[in-house]
């Protein structure tokens, strides 16, 4: 199933909803007015504006776990019921309350499940069956390999929420700069403020700490990086400070292997950086590339969200 979000032109209430899978489509509005100007449409979302980012994640969550329970007793029209499923709590208490009707489900999964549950999920996901496919485990990321050769690797909340935490708390400085997203960090941070001199004085203990991880010969290679002097060589920082957004971006244009790691550890050691995981995994699996699945395979249990995608390697 596939969610997208756009702008409807002529309407008030312009913020719409889009679902897509195998044999249906529908689309309904979600009783929202977005200024057109403050839309991007590239990534389905309102920029500079949060409870928009948060409110169309709590959605999106929503709309899989509830098409998940529907497709177990539905042999048709599933996304049809869940319109009117959606637009019936939207019309009623509106969207803002998705979060309190999802409960504990979906939106507070914190345990990485087993592989088991992964290799389930692929299995609804493909229609194959066990031996159709085989499992690959390679630093903490699952992956599926069919008898056809394509690749899939299928991911979850916890499970990069894990592997951003090691990064953050290890100072993975060059597994930041490789293995993540400098897009991703900019939007985490757009619109968060910070004290200039806050900023920093928190690099300079970053850099400070990454010299010590540097060996002894190799220390002078960065001894013109003082924080203030690579500051001066951020556009955002040469006439009057803009925020992080602005921060983070000309990071990635100055000693950018280097530089970007520092920024981001320094923002994350400052604020809490629970919240930014969240928005970062958001974000992520927003892309179009992924397709949630839910799985629910045992009674009572609460309903796993995971994400599938096809790749070239692992």
């Amino acid at each position: 199933m596939k969610i997208a979000y756009y702008l409807n032109q002529g309407r008030q209430k312009n913020l719409y909803c889009q679902i897509i899978d195998d044999t249906e489509k529908v689309s309904f509005s979600l009783n929202q007015t977005i200024v057109e100007e403050e839309w991007d449409s590239s990534k389905e979302r309102s920029l500079h504006t949060e409870s928009y980012f948060t409110m169309l994640t709590n959605l999106n969550k929503y709309l899989l776990t509830k098409y998940s329970e529907l497709k177990k007793t539905e042999n048709q029209g599933v996304l049809k019921k869940l319109k009117t499923n959606v637009k019936t709590l939207i019309d009623g208490a509106g969207i803002e309350s998705i979060p309190t009707k999802m409960g504990k489900q979906c939106s507070n999964q914190t345990v990485i499940p087993p592989v088991s549950h992964f290799e389930l999920a692929f299995q609804r996901y493909s229609g194959l069956k066990k031996g159709e496919f085989r499992t690959i485990e390679k630093e903490e990321k699952v992956y599926f390999r069919t008898n056809e050769n394509s690749i899939y690797t299928i991911d979850t909340y916890p499970g990069l929420t894990k592997r951003l935490t090691s990064l953050i708390d290890n100072r993975a400085y060059e597994q930041l700069h490789q293995t993540t997203d400098e897009s991703i960090w900019n939007t985490v941070f757009e619109g968060v403020k910070v004290d200039k001199q806050t900023l920093l004085a928190k690099l300079q203990q970053e850099l400070e700490l990454f010299r010590q991880h540097l060996p002894h010969e190799e220390r002078s290679k960065i001894d013109h990086l003082a924080p203030q002097k690579f500051l001066d060589n951020f556009n955002s920082f040469k006439t009057s400070y803009q925020g992080i957004k602005s921060c983070v971006s000309s990071a990635c244009t100055f000693e950018r292997p280097l530089l970007f790691p520092l920024i981001v550890l320094a923002l994350m050691h400052y604020f809490n950086p629970a919240v930014f995981y969240e928005q970062y995994c958001a974000i992520e699996f927003s892309g179009e590339e992924w397709e949630g699945i839910v799985t629910d395979e045992n009674e009572g249990e609460q309903p796993t969200l995971f994400f599938v995608k096809t790749v070239e390697q692992y």
